[in-house]
């Protein structure tokens, strides 16, 4: 697999790139009195739910920062979110056409976190937590476009894409 340079990823601890407005909201977030990884997501929807349009570059730097250390995505509140500042949204350093893997259970619905390894697509479908009881890897053809963020850390090669496939 090629290593791909990714401006969009940034590795928090010690982030000095966030603007102030950015890093104090991530610092709450991840901080001693944030909630966990099942919390913080939904924390961030009821965040930006409060942002004016033009508050868009400021929802990246957050979501961008954060979105690694979450789990049970509200994917269709992220896909509305991904929609109403897709205009600020960050580049994406990645080919024009890739595939992209996901592991879930065969009964789970798809969702928005997908990787470009699909060894780690394959950790997921059996479970990092706990055994799925019908782990599949899917495969998706997509586009350059069709991707919100490429983020590298946590060595997943993480493509979270705009919208829920169909």
């Amino acid at each position: 697999m090629t290593q791909m340079n990714n401006p969009q990823s940034l590795d928090y601890e010690g982030e000095t790139s966030l603007t102030p407005r950015a890093k104090d909201v991530v610092d709450r977030l991840m901080g001693p009195l944030g909630g966990g990884s099942t919390w913080r997501p939904r924390a961030v929807v009821l965040w930006a739910g409060a942002l004016a349009d033009a508050d868009g570059p400021v929802f990246w730097e957050v979501v961008i920062a954060t979105y690694p250390s979450f789990d049970l995505v509200p994917q269709e509140d992220f896909a509305r979110l991904f929609a109403r500042f897709a205009t600020s949204m960050p580049p994406v350093n990645l080919p024009k056409r890739l595939t992209v893997y996901r592991g879930q259970s065969a009964d789970q619905p798809k969702g928005l976190s997908w990787t470009l390894n699909r060894e780690v697509a394959e950790g997921f479908a059996r479970g990092h937590r706990f055994m799925n009881p019908n782990p599949v890897v899917l495969q998706l053809q997509v586009t350059r476009d069709q991707v919100a963020m490429y983020l590298t850390d946590r060595d997943e090669e993480t493509v979270v894409l705009k919208a829920i496939p169909a």
